[in-house]
């Protein structure tokens, strides 16, 4: 672990002088951070999720992505179930910024593995079908790009769910998110495992796929205000439809989404030397940091600079000394991190 720290700061320098590929993206980056920590940030979101994936060419050998998830950086409900798939898949999160959709095409490209697939999550509306067009001039095969989407946000997280054999998620079964809101899913991303997005009740297509594909294990992230006790009682029914009294449900939460993400890192993890974490207040940086959980096996944590005691427990107590910290300074400022990780001066 330690070594792979001294390999991403050895890196980090590197693309500052030398990365060409991320010129075409964007034209400044920002990253840096101290003994204790790595901030990966850019000018605007949509560069900080260019960073956040150009890392994985770290994690892959320098070589290539096996598979390429592209979201949209203005709204989160089509996005909020990429984790998933980004961790079945290994894949990074690319948000789709509309005005550089050349720029995108261009990168995914230079940096797709033979035979590796493009995902789009969501419809026309988060991404423009200028996107597959630009894919496909950039010399990608249309086969190659596939396209989830549905009527509504519901519909095409089930899509998505239908789309994706799971088996490397630190819980073994659904996790069960509001599809009203990102803080939780966010929170959630870290496991790696599938996400179901629901509204106030589960839909009669949600219990069906449930149902038919034996799901009997599911852990919902979030108070009664989040995720209601109808959808609670809903899955407790679908436990009974599959294999009668057995199954699991469970849920975590706290009076807040950043007591939430604590309790979630409490959960999923007994330990971990590294966190991340996102800003508790926007999706995008976090929604396509989950990656960095994955490859560190670290939780992510919301937090501010000016809410950062419930990150400051869960760091402690999990004994992390060393942060991944997505986003600006003005976001999460390097005294709140330093704070977090209890090495304040």
């Amino acid at each position: 672990m330690k070594f792979k720290r001294f390999f991403i700061l050895f890196i980090c320098v590197l693309m500052v002088t030398a990365m060409m590929p991320l010129s075409a993206i964007a034209d400044d980056q920002a990253k840096g951070g101290g003994s204790h920590f790595l901030r990966i940030a850019g000018k605007n979101r949509y560069d900080t999720s260019m960073f956040i994936a150009h890392e994985w060419l770290n994690y892959n050998s320098g070589y290539s992505f096996d598979n390429v998830i592209l979201a949209s950086g203005t709204d989160f409900p089509d996005a909020l179930g990429s984790s998933g798939p980004a961790n079945e898949t290994f894949a990074p999160i690319i948000l789709v910024d509309n005005k550089n959709l050349t720029g995108i095409a261009e990168y995914v490209k230079t940096n797709l593995a033979s035979g590796g697939y493009v995902y789009i999550m969501g419809g026309n509306g988060a991404v423009p079908s200028a996107m597959e067009t630009e894919l496909v001039k950039a010399g990608i095969i249309s086969s190659r790009i596939k396209r989830f989407s549905g009527r509504d946000r519901y519909e095409t997280n089930l899509k998505v769910l239908k789309n994706f054999d799971y088996r490397h998620g630190v819980f073994d079964g659904i996790v069960v998110c509001s599809g009203k809101n990102y803080a939780d899913a966010l929170s959630a991303s870290a496991l790696g495992s599938p996400i179901l997005l629901v509204g106030d009740t589960l839909t009669d297509a949600q219990k069906k796929f449930l149902v038919d594909f034996g799901f009997n294990r599911f852990l919902i992230v979030g108070g009664i205000g989040a995720v209601s006790q109808e959808v609670y009682d809903q899955l407790t029914d679908v436990i009974i439809a599959v294999q009668g009294e057995g199954g699991w449900l469970y849920r975590v939460g706290g009076k807040d989404r950043y007591e939430t993400s604590r309790e979630l890192a409490f959960f999923g993890w007994d330990s971990s030397d590294t966190v991340v974490l996102t800003y508790g207040n926007n999706f995008p940086d976090g929604l396509c940091g989950c990656t960095m959980c994955f490859w560190e096996d670290a939780p992510l944590l919301l937090a501010s600079t000016s809410a950062k005691e419930p990150a400051a427990y869960a760091a402690q107590c999990l004994d992390a000394d060393f942060a991944i910290v997505l986003g600006g300074e003005s976001l999460i400022s390097d005294e709140a991190v330093e704070y977090i990780l209890g090495v304040s001066k």
